[in-house]
């Protein structure tokens, strides 16, 4: 689900476009509530190159469907054991107002 585009599109085919920074990984995704149980997007994948570039950290995941997104992540600490490694298995998520629907 995303959010809808400021106009309708006027073809059958749309792209949608999401910064890799609005993009959160974790173990297990956010929890679910009644008010905004449809308004999360997860993806399930595997992180597969993780970049260290002093300020954030990128990620690529190679999803369960065969694509791959990019996170990118802050770093707030000089040492984050919270950070994700190359293998492990995580949930990318995303709200709808974080994508931009473009026409094709």
């Amino acid at each position: 689900m995303v959010a809808a585009p400021d106009r309708p599109a006027g073809t059958a085919t749309v792209c949608v476009a999401i910064r890799p920074e609005k993009i959160k990984l974790s173990r297990r995704g956010p929890v679910p509530d009644a008010a905004n149980a449809q308004a999360i997007n997860r993806l399930e994948g595997v992180v597969t190159d993780v970049g260290y570039l002093g300020g954030l950290t990128s990620y690529k995941v190679r999803l369960d469907s065969g694509a791959v997104l990019r996170s990118s992540m802050a770093n707030t600490a000089r040492l984050d054991v919270d950070a994700y490694s190359a293998s492990q298995r995580v949930v990318a998520w995303f709200a709808p107002d974080d994508c931009v629907v473009l026409e094709q």
